[in-house]
Formats: structure tokens, sequence, C-alpha cells
């Protein structure tokens, strides 16, 4: 007599086991297009959206905190930066009350990408160069990059604040100003950056939608089928942010996650 087989033979037959096991989980759905992530001092998420900045936590709930379209965002603790066209928008965090609208600080056009650097200025990235915003002046220095096609600027390794990565489509790049230093090239349409607890770039590209872990010169493909990747960010270590998480945000309306490795 034959017996059914298993599911998880079955899975295995057809191929299905690697895409389960390579594919990310599911923390929020609904979202709208969630272009960036952040996250905060309460051991949630800030996610950008068209509809505004969304709070996330740990079950996936949702709380609409401030009202407004919003491409990419990055906090100081309590300061919030968000990217709308190519203004600069802030807030104070946490917003207890109803939804509120951002104000506008500052309009840089090209504006793209946002990270809280080091004295508590802010990075913004153009599609051919990274600026530096001083937000309690308003003074802004353009680090005169001269790449192409950037698309994210992300914290470094150690040591943190003698510059910055900047991704473009194709390429990695040590920068700092007037200065662009190739790390890894060859890259296929690349979204997004995050840097883990040891100091290691993971890049999301699309087409294909895979996340990549960049060492030793090489990039490893560790998880796929992402959807259509827009923002990574690694968890701070408390609460729902284990440091052993990579937090993606899509196209798609969701915030996915991938669990990997701890850092040595």
């Amino acid at each position: 007599m034959q017996h059914a087989p298993s599911i998880a033979a079955a899975l295995l037959l057809c191929g299905c086991m690697d895409r389960l096991m390579e594919a990310p989980y599911v923390l929020a759905t609904g979202l709208g297009s969630v272009s960036g992530l952040v996250p905060t001092t309460q051991g949630t998420l800030l996610a950008a959206t068209p509809a505004g900045i969304w709070e996330v936590d740990e079950a996936g709930g949702r709380t609409l905190l401030y009202s407004g379209a919003t491409t990419a965002i990055t906090s100081h603790g309590t300061e919030v930066y968000a990217l709308s066209g190519e203004r600069v928008l802030a807030a104070r965090y946490p917003n207890t009350g109803a939804p509120s609208a951002l104000q506008a600080r500052l309009t840089l056009p090209g504006a793209l990408d946002v990270q809280a650097w080091c004295d508590e200025t802010v990075l913004i990235a153009t599609p051919r160069d990274v600026h530096r915003w001083t937000p309690k002046t308003g003074e802004l220095e353009s680090w005169n990059l001269g790449l192409d096609d950037i698309v994210a600027v992300s914290l470094r390794a150690e040591p943190t604040c003698a510059g910055a990565w900047v991704l473009t489509r194709d390429a990695l790049y040590d920068a700092s100003p007037g200065v662009a230093r190739p790390l890894h090239t060859g890259l296929e349409n690349a979204r997004a950056i995050a840097v883990d607890g040891a100091g290691q770039p993971w890049i999301a590209t699309r087409d294909p939608a895979v996340l990549l872990r960049l060492r030793g010169g090489e990039a490893e493909v560790f998880a796929r089928y992402l959807g259509a990747p827009n923002d990574l960010h690694f968890g701070v270590g408390s609460g729902l942010l284990p440091a052993t998480n990579v937090y993606i945000a899509t196209l798609d309306g969701t915030i996915d996650y991938v669990h990997v490795p701890a850092a040595p």
C-alpha cells in the first residue's frame, strides 16, 4: 500500500523547501508602499509611507503618528527626520496625541535618503552627492563625491564618524568629504544597505530581489524572494528588535524580516 508523501517530502520534491528557508518572515502588512524604516527608543519601528509615518509594534500592530507622504526616515533619539519630495521634515518623538504633520526644515533638490550621523547631524543623499546638514544651525555641507546613481547612505563600520557608506545602483563606496573609495562593485540594481553588529554591510537588491552579505570581498546571497525591497535596518537588541534580525521595507506594503547569524 502506498502512503501519501508527507508535507515536508512534498516540499522537498517540488523544490519549495529552499524557498521557505530563504524567504523572509512578515512582521506587518497593508502599509501601502514602505520606503523607509528606523528603530525607536520605545522598541518599535517607524515606517515611512505615502500616508505618513506609522509606528509598528512587536505584533505588527500599527499607529499613524505623523500624516503626510514620506519617502525616507531617520532619527536622533527624540528627533525624527523624514523626506517628502525634496523637503526634509522634522518632528519630536514620541507623539502621544492625534496624528500631526511634520514640519519642513530644509529643501534640497534631488534628496532621496537621510541618515542620522555624528554630533546630531544628518546625512542627506542626492543622486550624485552626500550632504551633511546640521539642524541646529541650518549649515549644509556638500561632500562633492561626483558619483552616479546614488540610492542610499548608511552608517559605516568603525570609526563611524570618519565617513559613511554610500550605495549606488552597482557599487558600495566608503565616502568622506571629497573622497569615494569603492569597496564592492558589480552589484545589480542595489537598493538599500544596513550594517550589522560586526560592522559587515548587508545589501538588498531588486531584479533579483535578494539580501546580500558582503565579507572578504565577496557578495553572498543570504535570502531570496524579498518582493521589492526599499530599505533595510538591523534591530537594536531590545523589544521586537533583536540585533540578529534585519528588517526590510518593501514597495508591496510589508515590513519583513530575516534572522541572521549573531555578530562574532
